[in-house]
């Protein structure tokens, strides 16, 4: 308590010192009586009156601060001596607790033990019983081992059937979307050769796209049959 005494005098004191430094575009000023002191040096005619004046009130605000300060210090200082008081009061409740609680410590302790006693018991059988649970834990585990391998199997399986019945839907779609194309290349031709509209030439070209079309469709047929 004493060294927080100290402590508060002497952060009164340096603010006390500081008082009337003001600080102004970064820099750091004095003020003594009606001069403005930078590092050591009357810099007051480098400032206009209003400045001045700025920085008289600033000053005045700073040693008001002060007195505020002392003030504050002086209510710190009985609060201290208060403290200090209930202090004692509390170290001699403290005192008086502590001897109870050393009644109590003792007879937990001796509580402790027969707790001990009857604990190491109790672990013996707990022990007894996690090896029976443990042996049966394994033959559970060893069975879902077996059903989990005969589960991954049959799942792969399935797998590779969905595989195959996609390839094989696709494969038919391709074949049927070749032979839809087929049919309706066919019905334009006839219908354009009906009117008479098609020359050699047209003929020829038709002929070419019904060759490709029908070499689709057996490349489908073939992909499927391999399926």
């Amino acid at each position: 308590m004493k060294n927080l005494i100290l402590l508060a005098f002497f952060l009164g004191l340096s603010f006390s010192m500081s008082a009337q430094e003001i600080l102004s575009n970064g820099k750091t000023y004095k003020i003594v009586k009606s001069k403005i002191l930078l590092d050591g040096e009357d810099v007051s005619s480098t400032f206009t009156e209003e400045q001045k004046v700025e920085m008289f009130k600033q000053a005045e605000a700073a040693t008001e601060a002060v007195k505020t300060q002392e003030d504050a210090l002086e209510k710190a200082k009985e609060e201290v001596e208060k403290q200090e008081k209930e202090l004692k009061a509390a170290e001699k409740a403290k005192e008086k607790q502590e001897e109870k609680a050393k009644q109590e410590v003792k007879k937990a302790e001796k509580e402790k033990k027969d707790a001990e006693k009857a604990k190491e018991r109790e672990e013996k059988k707990l022990k007894d019983a996690e090896k029976d649970r443990e042996k049966e834990l394994k033959s559970i585990q060893k069975a879902q081992k077996k059903a989990e391998k005969e589960t991954k199997a049959i799942e792969k399986e399935l797998k590779k059937k969905e595989k195959a019945e996609k390839k094989i839907e696709s494969a038919e779609n391709n074949l049927s979307k070749a032979k839809d194309k087929y049919e309706s290349q066919n019905k334009k031709f006839e219908k354009l050769k009906r009117k008479g509209k098609l020359s050699p030439d047209d003929h020829e070209k038709w002929e070419k796209k019904f060759e490709k079309l029908r070499s689709n469709i057996a490349k489908a047929e073939k992909r499927l049959g391999k399926l």
